[in-house]
């Protein structure tokens, strides 16, 4: 039941910041690109705690060193957990620097959820040099994975999957 409702109070701060974003798109095709970038950062901020809430009891049932060795041994889905805990700083200093190698180690294993945030991490330059089309190569794999926030995310900036 908390793991629900969690998620339900994280529902309007997401709705809010989509209203307000949408209330301002550009008309200038110039302030198009920044408004993307805007949005996509906007979009990975929020969704960091969801995204960690989806494995948190599966995470913090985990022995640190567990987690560790797991990652070490290619599961991707805890490649994909310390990734989250670096980029938010939960239970480890914060790195994003660090965040980005477990997601791109998790990535290459195929998880989409990280496809899908290297994707983004790439198109934006947030905690590596910005490389769109890395980040357009990160996002399509994602979305050829079924990853929704991806195939939206391509629809926006107007690339085929």
């Amino acid at each position: 039941m908390r793991s629900i409702v969690f998620k339900l109070s994280f529902l309007p701060v997401f709705l809010f910041s989509v209203l307000v974003s949408c209330c301002f798109i550009p008309s200038a095709e110039a302030d198009w690109e920044d408004w993307v970038d805007d949005a996509v950062s906007m979009a990975l901020k929020k969704a960091a705690p969801i995204l960690l809430d989806g494995i948190q009891n599966w995470l913090f049932d985990t022995p640190m060193g567990e987690l560790l060795e797991k990652a070490a041994n290619g599961d991707a889905e805890a490649q994909f957990a310390l990734g989250l805990m670096f980029y938010t700083g939960d239970h480890v200093e914060k790195n994003t620097e660090e965040a980005i190698e477990w997601w791109r180690m998790s990535a290459e294993n195929g998880y989409a959820k990280a496809q899908f945030t290297v994707g983004v991490a790439y198109y934006k330059g947030d905690g590596v040099a910005q490389d769109k089309e890395e980040g357009i190569k990160w996002l399509r794999a994602a979305a050829k994975h079924g990853q929704r926030d991806a195939q939206n995310l391509l629809k926006e900036i107007k690339i085929k999957y």
